[in-house]
């Protein structure tokens, strides 16, 4: 995990590495820290005006089933309207 934050920290617009640092915090149990690391992830996309890829990773966060589950589900319809 940490070699992979200091990969990120070199290439933060890898959002493949991104995806790969929230799979790897989901398989050691650490659901809810993926599942914040990919709403920054997202947030910044949105703010970069990539909103296709905001909305894999918005996907993402729901496949995880996060307990504001609902919140994302209306991020991603507004994401999928814009």
């Amino acid at each position: 995990i940490s070699f992979l934050g200091q990969v990120l920290d070199m290439m933060p617009d890898k959002i493949d590495l991104h995806m790969k640092l929230a799979e790897i915090y989901t398989i050691g149990g650490r659901r809810e820290q993926a599942v914040t690391h990919l709403d920054m992830l997202a947030n910044k996309l949105v703010d970069e005006d990539k909103n296709e890829q905001a909305i894999e990773v918005v996907e993402a966060i729901i496949k995880l089933n996060p307990s504001n589950l609902s919140e994302y589900q209306k991020a991603l319809i507004q994401l999928r309207a814009r």
